[in-house]
């Protein structure tokens, strides 16, 4: 599931989240840099306030963590995504008409306007291995060296949905949904 806005747009934010860190009772960042845990935080009962705050926290720490969140269901996790904006559905995955939000994969490099972040629950968690390796792209960047930073300016990527097509025409499948191509810098 991934909202199409910027979490980053939330004026309604405030710069310290106040709110937001009113109600945590623990705080564990994993890197100086991305990666944090908030104990004490019930996604179900944010206020208005404090989603606002928690979109710019993410967006600051880039990926965030909640633990017993038991009472986040198929249907409060998307109501949760909606909080942000619309949700993406992606075109090839078959949905459930309930819920066809919460089967997206990862779509980010097709698209014109990313998603600013993605919500992942997990439902069953291994007792070993099953890690998952996050990073920070815009922290990628800033340590590049200043003459590689000047070679990348004004360079593009093109992501294509061409894979989708061809699975279309070899499988006969429709997608749900329009296959864009996108230019990013």
């Amino acid at each position: 599931m991934a909202p199409s806005v910027a979490p980053s747009d939330n004026v309604g934010a405030d710069p310290e989240k106040k709110a937001l860190f009113a109600s945590v009772t623990k705080r564990i960042d994993y890197t100086p840099k991305i990666g944090t845990e908030l104990h004490g935080i019930k996604l179900t009962e944010l206020t208005e306030q404090q989603a606002d705050e928690l979109a710019a926290f993410i967006a600051e720490r880039g990926v965030v963590f909640f633990r017993d969140q038991e009472d986040l269901d198929r249907k409060e996790h998307v109501k949760l995504g909606q909080r942000w904006g619309p949700l993406h559905v992606h075109p090839l995955v078959p949905h459930d008409q309930e819920s066809p939000e919460l089967i997206v994969l990862d779509s980010r490099l097709r698209y014109p306007y990313p998603s600013s972040f993605s919500i992942l629950k997990f439902e069953e968690i291994p007792e070993a291995g099953g890690d998952t390796i996050w990073s920070n792209g815009y922290q990628l960047y800033d340590n590049l060296s200043q003459p590689i930073k000047t070679l990348l300016e004004g360079l593009t990527a093109t992501h294509t949905s061409d894979i989708f097509r061809v699975f279309q025409a070899n499988t006969g499948r429709k997608t749900f949904g329009k296959l864009n191509d996108s230019v990013h810098p």
